[in-house]
């Protein structure tokens, strides 16, 4: 490929040197062409003549023929020194004269200057001719240089491209080594670290050693790291957490019927208290492996998303009734709800988070059993609040929150909960893509809170009149 390459540059070089070099005999030839007359008319041509390998001839040319032995200037650009009106033109130029006469005659052109092939050398020439007037009488410009002289130089100028594209060549390959050394072996590193990565091992570092684009994979490659890292220990996690949550319930479903089977003559109160707890056992783990299914439907998205438009505020209303129960256990709830705000969601799913807010505040108020429950227009939109009074979340364990089975410090435990329910919420309000949060001051209590944008009604609009 690179000979190719090569030899059309050289075939290139050919042609357009050839092409100048005609060209350039032409211009000059015009110049001195334009000259003639003057009185150092003789002194250009013998100039030109040595300084571009020029031969000029120049006859009188009285009706339409050529006097061979009316000379006016001869010069050679080898022995400018011969220039005078006594050199004889010997048969070849006298060849040459008439075959552009003729070639003028023919083509009706006084001027030309073109490439000419020669049968006495087997040699090709530059020939210039051009009919001259001075006075009323004609004269015949005629200048020819050997194109072996452009071949020449077009063989110095091939051996010094040769010399050139040789020296280009082996810089390309050495350059092309370098850089290829200097991806690669970060790359290889990459490759190496990603290796380990797959076994397992999720402490490494990718290092891109500075090459832009390797930087950027070595980026992508440490945020998947992190990231399996984060889902390594979350799974760790929910198996711990889930055969803890699993395990204490069967342990005391199997203590408490071995007490059965063991003493079946005990009193009925014992008896009751006994299946009463193995009651409350089993409904626990049901309702945990009920809220693991929920979870998993949720971010599977086998449930889809129906949105319709309701009365959030009513909604929000049924919800917090529900939970007045609690009040007969000390729980004291302060409801404020702005009526009238209507949104449109998927009701049941939204219903579901409202269960799963309130009952998180619940189960992690303070002492004072205090939970407060807002609904209200903030901008166009309706935010609900439900703040407790417990021990609050620090702030750098507010994201992990999130997280299925997540278990924060002593700050904030999660009670008797599943450890699901803020994981469906966040799923829920993600999918819906509403805004969501929660502020929290350790020692005072937290605020858990969603948004969404409020839908114009006849009710609402009845509402703000």
């Amino acid at each position: 490929m690179f000979a190719l390459i090569w030899g059309g540059l050289l075939l290139a070089r050919s042609i357009s040197t050839t092409s100048y070099r005609v060209e350039l005999v032409e211009s000059k030839c015009d110049e001195i062409a334009a000259k003639f007359g003057d009185t150092d008319f003789e002194e250009q041509v013998t100039k030109m003549s040595v300084e571009y390998g020029v031969q000029v001839i120049i006859f009188s040319y009285p009706d339409d023929r050529i006097d061979f032995d009316s000379i006016l200037i001869n010069t050679s650009p080898y022995t400018p020194s011969q220039s005078n009106v006594s050199m004889e033109v010997d048969d070849f130029y006298q060849d040459i004269v008439n075959t552009c006469i003729l070639n003028m005659i023919n083509t009706g052109k006084t001027k030309s200057c073109d490439v000419f092939q020669t049968n006495y050398y087997d040699a090709s020439f530059i020939i210039y001719y051009n009919l001259l007037s001075f006075g009323e009488q004609n004269f015949f410009m005629y200048a020819s240089v050997p194109l072996s002289m452009t071949e020449d130089a077009l063989v110095i100028l091939n051996q010094q491209l040769a010399t050139v594209s040789a020296v280009s060549f082996i810089l390309v390959v050495l350059l092309s080594a370098i850089i290829a050394y200097v991806i690669s072996k970060p790359i290889k590193q990459l490759s190496g670290e990603a290796a380990r990565m797959s076994k397992g091992d999720y402490s490494v570092f990718f290092d891109g050693n500075g090459c832009e684009e390797v930087d950027i994979l070595a980026e992508g490659l440490n945020f998947s790291a992190s990231q399996l890292k984060q889902t390594q220990t979350l799974r760790q996690d929910v198996i711990a957490n889930v055969s803890h949550d699993l395990k204490t319930p069967l342990t005391l479903i199997k203590s408490y019927a071995e007490l059965l089977k063991d003493f079946p003559d005990a009193p009925i109160n014992k008896r009751e208290e006994r299946l009463n707890l193995i009651i409350s056992e089993t409904d626990r783990m049901t309702r945990l492996v009920n809220e693991m299914l929920k979870l998993a439907k949720e971010e599977s998205g086998i449930i889809p998303i129906n949105k319709e438009t309701f009365n959030l505020s009513e909604l929000v209303a049924k919800v917090a009734e529900a939970f007045g129960v609690k009040e007969t256990q000390g729980y004291v709830f302060e409801i404020q709800i702005q009526p009238n705000l209507f949104v449109s969601a998927d009701k049941p799913q939204i219903e579901k988070v409202l269960n799963n807010y309130i009952q998180n505040a619940v189960n992690y108020t303070g002492r004072d059993l205090k939970v407060k429950i807002e609904l209200k227009d903030i901008n166009n939109k309706a935010r609900f609040d439900v703040v407790d009074t417990g021990k609050g979340i620090a702030e750098d364990e507010r994201e992990k929150i999130w997280d299925r089975y997540y278990r924060a410090s002593k700050q904030y435990t999660r009670g008797s909960g599943t450890g699901l329910g803020l994981s469906i919420v966040k799923n829920i309000l993600t999918r819906h893509g509403f805004i969501f949060g929660v502020n929290s001051v350790v020692g005072k209590g937290s605020d858990f809170y969603f948004e969404i944008p409020l839908i114009k009604t006849a009710e609402n609009d009845e509402e703000t009149d």
